[in-house]
């Protein structure tokens, strides 16, 4: 089989021959109409010229021939360019283009030849003329084909040489010369202009798949390769645009529980298995991954509005949780996580896409506050509470902290010396426009608003101030909210604090929850590791509601663990409960950590903690929350500071 040279191949010499061709198609009928024009005209001037000096058969017959082939050829590629140009289209063009350009310069050449067999010798050099442009339009019209301009130019030696040979006149020997010369610069120029086309193709190519994934990457989360934020909201918003009036649209936030436990103990990259299989089992459920969303973290989102009812969402939503509730194998082992979702629904035409978002999000937190891995959905009993929780954050954005603000103090006692070893502050405030309000509040209140932190600073200021009047070996438990600990400098800034109020940091104790160490362990672990340097002691609170306590014992500086109120309440009827009060306590002993049993509201309970190893306690059975003054005298009155607890409630010093 012959080999055809490199340089005649007709395949693109790269890679995507179909971008290819499809370019150089497109470039084809584009330029059919200029291209079969001129050749039409330098027709109709050949068959002027040889008008009388040769047959007029000879003249018409290939002139009519002709002009019906171009004008055939340039309507065809006129509708072609009419429609959309498919890779078969593309390489059905390039295969035509490399039939027609060498039959092009093949039938005029010999027109050309048998018209000069009548002409003078002037006639003759026009006939060669002739030839030589036909040629060149082909070639340099058709460069960016590379297969077809180069067959074009083959016919340029022949006729150069049979020129030579007939011509008979130096001139025409000579402008055969010139033509040959002319057709091998002509030759190189259409390989490198070949080249540079299917480079500016490969290029342009490039550029727009970087284009494409520039946009894929600002409009989707790297990780799960869903949309990000920014895009499922802007398409929640246009799907409530472009619904109908009273259409239902839903909006369903899926935060998972527990996960930060996965990442802390298994490492981040586990953490992004975990999340990558969520994002496919929601995929798997939804079909449509236009309506689901990566907010962040380990949080969600998903678009329903495609005629579903709220009944339809929220029995969907319900499939999600306990599908995402199933074991995930990562790491050579499995792991569970739960997701609560909180579910809204919109009638449109009757509110707005903000009221939506800010919905599902108040139905994300009433479920994260109660019974997790669930779904709870928006309904018209949380109006009134989301009213109060807008009333509670603007009363706390106006109000005067230093004069509303106030601290109470419950006691933490030694049952089997029956004294109290320290005082927890608990956080009141008393609003003139809205009253009493609770601390559960007016804190998720100021976490909202960032104004934990000036919280912080007046809380402690007045806890320090009345910790100041109490016995020097009385100390003093205070919270830390997650916002607290996850700010840098925090640290300093409590230094600060504790230095100016002249109390010993070893009387001091900082309660911190494992939510708050969650949301930012390497920042929570700095501040905690900084407070712990100047002396303070650091407690784990509510140990035991968490996923991952374990962990944080070993990985933090604490000194102090708070056992949860609901095993306390459930240690007398279940013995599993109890077992796990008695292995937390010897874990602590164990540790050298001091336990601390929250919640002891009978007499019963006192006695079995008690049994079970534990000393320090804290409960309605001691005392409720006293105020600033009662502290001061339950501290002081007597030097043993002995209790008597006749019923919950009641604290009295013997």
């Amino acid at each position: 089989m012959i080999a055809i040279p490199k340089f005649f191949d007709m395949d693109p010499p790269r890679l995507d021959r179909e971008r290819i061709q499809s370019a150089q198609a497109r470039v084809i009928v584009r330029n059919a109409q200029p291209f079969y024009a001129v050749h039409a005209c330098n027709a109709l001037l050949m068959a002027a010229a040889y008008r009388g000096a040769a047959p007029t058969a000879l003249v018409v017959g290939p002139l009519v021939l002709l002009l019906s082939g171009y004008l055939w050829q340039s309507r065809k590629c006129r509708r072609i360019a009419r429609a959309p140009m498919s890779p078969e289209i593309a390489k059905r063009q390039i295969r035509s283009i490399n039939v027609l350009a060498p039959l092009l310069v093949g039938t005029t050449s010999a027109w050309a030849f048998a018209l000069a067999a009548e002409g003078t010798a002037a006639l003759r050099v026009h006939s060669l003329f002739f030839m030589a442009d036909t040629i060149i339009v082909c070639a340099v019209s058709l460069m960016h084909v590379r297969s077809a301009s180069l067959f074009s130019l083959v016919a340029i030696p022949p006729i150069g040489i049979l020129s030579l040979l007939t011509g008979g006149e130096d001139v025409l020997r000579i402008t055969a010369v010139t033509f040959m010369v002319s057709g091998a610069a002509i030759f190189h120029l259409v390989r490198m202009s070949s080249k540079s086309f299917v480079d500016l193709v490969q290029q342009h190519a490039e550029l727009k798949r970087l284009h494409e994934a520039n946009v894929h990457l600002a409009h989707s989360d790297i990780l799960t390769d869903l949309p990000n934020r920014a895009v499922f909201f802007a398409r929640l918003r246009e799907r409530i645009a472009q619904a109908t009036v009273g259409a239902e649209v839903h909006l369903a936030l899926i935060d998972l529980d527990g996960f930060g436990g996965v990442n802390e103990v298994l490492g981040q990259a586990s953490g992004n298995l975990v999340l990558r299989e969520v994002a496919l089992r929601l995929s798997e459920h939804v079909g449509d991954r236009s309506r689901l969303g990566r907010l962040g973290g380990d949080e969600f989102g998903l678009i329903l509005a495609d005629g579903e009812s709220a009944e339809d969402a929220l029995a969907l939503c319900r499939e999600i949780a306990e599908a995402l509730r199933e074991p995930y194998h990562v790491a050579a082992r499995s792991v569970r996580v739960s997701a609560t979702i909180g579910l809204a629904s919109l009638v449109t035409g009757r509110a707005a896409t903000g009221d939506l978002k800010e919905q599902a999000y108040f139905a994300l937190h009433q479920g994260k506050a109660g019974k997790r891995g669930g779904c709870v959905r928006f309904t018209g009993a949380f109006a009134s509470s989301m009213r109060r929780r807008d009333g509670v954050a603007r009363a706390l954005r106006m109000a005067d902290l230093q004069r509303e603000l106030s601290v109470v103090f419950q006691p933490v006692v030694d049952a089997s010396r029956n004294s109290i070893i320290a005082f927890e502050a608990l956080a009141r405030w008393t609003s003139p426009e809205i009253g009493a309000v609770l601390p559960t509040e007016f804190i998720a209140a100021a976490e909202n608003a960032g104004l934990t932190n000036l919280l912080t600073d007046v809380l402690l200021t007045k806890a320090l101030a009345a910790a100041a009047t109490w016995p020097p070996e009385v100390q003093l438990f205070f919270n830390l909210s997650a916002c607290d600990v996850a700010t840098p400098d925090f640290a300093q800034r409590l230094s600060e604090i504790i230095t100016a109020s002249g109390i010993a940091p070893n009387r001091i104790a900082f309660e911190v929850t494992e939510t708050a160490i969650i949301r930012d362990f390497p920042e929570a672990k700095k501040t905690l590791d900084a407070l712990k340097e100047m002396g303070v002691a650091i407690a784990l609170d509510d140990f035991g509601t968490g996923f991952s306590s374990l962990s944080y014992v070993h990985r933090l500086p604490i000194d102090k663990l708070k056992l949860d109120r609901s095993f306390i309440q459930e240690m007398e009827t279940s013995r599993t409960c109890r077992d796990i009060v008695r292995s937390v306590i010897g874990m602590c002993r164990t540790l050298g950590i001091a336990c601390v049993a929250e919640g002891v509201e009978t007499r019963e309970q006192m006695l079995l903690l008690g049994h079970l190893g534990c000393r320090t306690m804290q409960g309605y059975y001691f005392s409720n929350p006293v105020p600033q003054e009662e502290a001061r005298l339950l501290a002081t009155r007597d030097a043993a500071r002995r209790i008597e607890a006749p019923g919950p409630g009641v604290a009295s010093v013997a």
